[in-house]
């Protein structure tokens, strides 16, 4: 470019310079600009999916715990049968005592079975003192698991219930 004694070329070029680097300062505040509002968009999106995950699994978590208890409630109302029932504490002595008794021993088995068809259960045992099985509701029992005989010594010891939810409630024999 040529420059005349009054210098007016160079003063148009000095402007149309300054008017290119006022264009890249504009855009590169527009970029900023971009970034920033996707930056805060990203945050508020992720705080908010959190808290609606966090919904989601508190309820999720309070369901559960509703249906635990509405189970636990009706185990105990399903114990609740068996808990200081004479007429099945007379069967249960009269099949302890005299295994001959087989008039005992199908009424027991009546009960048993009828338990085990109105409740979620697959097998009913009567233990003896030492873990031996006395009266099933199955047939083809060979043997149960030591840690279920050892737990039936343990109760006659301690004098607790077989069924833990009895002994939350106090309902002791």
């Amino acid at each position: 470019m040529l420059s005349t004694k009054d210098g007016s070329m160079e003063t148009s070029y000095h402007r149309k310079n300054q008017g290119g680097i006022v264009f890249v300062v504009m855009f590169l505040v527009v970029i900023a600009a971009i970034l920033a509002g996707s930056y805060f968009t990203f945050v508020t999106y992720e705080q908010a999916y959190r808290v609606e995950a966090e919904h989601g699994l508190s309820s999720i978590a309070e369901l559960k715990a509703n249906q635990l208890m509405q189970y636990r409630k009706e185990r105990l109302e399903d114990v609740s049968i068996l808990f200081k029932n004479d007429a099945l504490s007379g069967l249960v002595w009269r099949v302890l005592q005299k295994r001959s008794d087989r008039d005992a021993q199908c009424q027991l088995r009546g009960w048993m079975s009828k338990y085990t068809r109105e409740n979620p259960c697959d097998l009913v045992l009567l233990l003896d003192a030492h873990g031996a099985v006395r009266l099933s509701t199955s047939d083809t029992l060979q043997s149960i698991p030591m840690i279920i005989q050892n737990s039936a010594s343990e109760v006659l010891v301690s004098g607790m219930n077989c069924h833990p939810a009895l002994d939350e409630y106090g309902m002791r024999t």
